[in-house]
């Protein structure tokens, strides 16, 4: 099979199936969890996909690595793409720990299956040890993702324990989709689904958690301690839920808007006004302010910038560029002068 090739061409991947000593699985989504993908910004995404190298989301690699560090954790990742993007979609996994990967063929003669890919996946994965526990990794910037979490959560209530939503809109101004939540207010869900803003802030609640569920013979353990999360996300949607649809239907509105705004600021871009520009890092020279942690801030209090996990203490500024170092502001100019 064309896709067995390419997972056994891939390093550091088992294609093989899981553990016998495992007791929970960790299904985990690739675009925009284990790899920056910005799936709200088509120009963006192809790039990322199709030209940059493997990027990892920020602080993802070592969470999923103490993940793999407590006993009877196994992975799986399971993604939408397709084994025609090639090996290049799929070849930074290896900063994450070993599993088993999915990747979609294209078959339009089982346009069904082809479209329900992911559920059908994650279903045949929980169907080969009906006893193993799982947690489903995703976030609600890919679309159909939640309700497709949400439904196998109500079909396996006994292993599917807790869905870990992340939520990029809390530290990405860029992402215009709006969250399909109806499902997920299912009474029969209440205790299953909690959300996560990055990485570093989920890090130790959610590994204190997964040794508890390892521990636990309770088949209505839920999320637990991680389920007070969900507060701060609805009180943001004013605990409105949308279904499928009315989500996809007001991120189409949004991604309009949007670019109609980009287009009437064209030349003065980029611009903080514009939410295609809105980026990790990026220097707005009318605005005179930088993006870091999701924040437009004052060149000057640089002191207070991180950028990628890295903290920065001074910006340096030569010949219209804009970068940032520690320490000293290197002579980029042939004269010996530079502005700072």
């Amino acid at each position: 099979m064309l896709l067995l090739r390419r997972l056994l061409c891939l390093p550091l991947i088992a294609s093989a199936a899981f553990l016998d000593n495992a007791t929970v699985t960790i299904a985990s989504d690739v675009d925009d969890i284990l790899r920056v993908t910005e799936v709200w910004n088509l120009r963006r995404a192809i790039r990322n996909v199709f030209t940059d190298p493997f990027e990892p989301l920020l602080g993802m690699p070592e969470l999923y690595r103490d993940y793999a560090q407590v006993k009877g954790t196994q992975f799986a990742y399971i993604t939408d793409a397709l084994t025609t993007w090639g090996e290049s979609y799929i070849s930074g996994i290896p900063h994450y720990p070993n599993g088993s990967v999915e990747v979609r063929e294209l078959r339009l003669a089982q346009l069904k299956s082809f479209l329900s890919f992911r559920q059908n996946s994650i279903q045949k994965l929980i169907d080969q040890d009906t006893n193993q526990k799982f947690i489903l990794v995703g976030d609600f910037a890919t679309p159909g993702l939640s309700d497709a979490y949400a439904r196998l959560a109500l079909k396996n209530p006994r292993q599917v324990q807790c869905l870990f939503m992340f939520d990029i809109r809390a530290t990405n101004p860029a992402d215009l989709f709006v969250p399909a939540t109806k499902l997920l207010s299912n009474k029969k869900l209440s205790n299953r689904w909690t959300v996560f803003e990055t990485a570093a802030d989920f890090h130790q609640e959610s590994l204190a958690y997964l040794r508890r569920l390892n521990e636990t013979t309770d088949e209505n353990f839920g999320c637990e301690m991680l389920l007070y999360r969900q507060k701060a996300f609805l009180d943001l949607l004013h605990n409105k839920h949308i279904n499928g649809f009315g989500a996809m239907t007001k991120t189409i509105m949004n991604m309009f808007v949007t670019q109609m705004q980009c287009l009437m600021l064209s030349p003065w871009r980029p611009s903080p006004q514009c939410r295609y520009d809105r980026r990790e890092g990026t220097w707005y020279p009318r605005h005179k302010k930088f993006e870091s942690n999701g924040r437009l801030q004052d060149w000057k209090s640089l002191p207070d910038t991180v950028i990628n996990g890295t903290r920065y203490d001074r910006m340096c500024h030569y010949d219209g560029r804009f970068y940032v170092v520690n320490g000293t502001c290197p002579d980029l100019s042939t004269n010996g002068t530079q502005k700072t």
